[in-house]
């Protein structure tokens, strides 16, 4: 299927809080219910600047990748947090990758060196994913939280994307 990859709108906004919900249930999000739109928008404000992007594909978008804050300071403007959700029958056909690679180029050409991913230590299958696209574990906090009835820690992985030489 062909996908355009745009920039995120804020009519998106619902279908993209429907996205991202849909993963609430799971070791995915670090929330154990679903958000409200009004709450995955203020959440998405964080955004703010940064590149947020979707995948749109027969009148519906598929997906969702987005670059906030590392920390509010403008020095640590080298490094931002990842966060990217696709429609669960979209998955296991390459869009999440093709998401990373469009978000990486939008964060180099913003000045962003540094890509960190924080995943929850359950999650498996997210620390694969972003190991096999070049990201590296870079520190760990454990425990963060509990969901679940479970602790849950969580593994911060880095992708160096740019010249990092100073």
């Amino acid at each position: 299927m062909a996908y355009l990859i745009r920039d995120a709108r804020e009519a998106d906004i619902g279908e993209l809080a429907g996205i991202f919900n849909s993963y609430a249930g799971g070791w995915a999000t670090f929330f154990d219910e679903p958000l409200s739109v009004e709450a995955f928008q203020a959440m998405h404000q964080e955004a703010q600047g940064y590149p947020s992007l979707v995948a749109e594909g027969q009148g519906r978008l598929a997906g969702y990748a987005l670059l906030r804050p590392f920390h509010f300071s403008p020095l640590m403007r080298r490094a931002a947090m990842t966060s990217y959700f696709l429609r669960q029958d979209e998955r296991g056909r390459g869009l999440g990758t093709r998401l990373l690679e469009a978000l990486q180029q939008a964060a180099a050409a913003r000045g962003v060196d540094n890509l960190i991913a924080p995943v929850i230590s359950h999650n498996a299958e997210s620390l694969a994913f972003h190991e096999r696209r070049g990201f590296t574990p870079c520190g760990r906090v454990d425990p963060a939280g509990r969901k679940f009835g479970r602790d849950f820690g969580v593994v911060f992985l880095q992708k160096k994307i740019g010249d990092s030489s100073g």
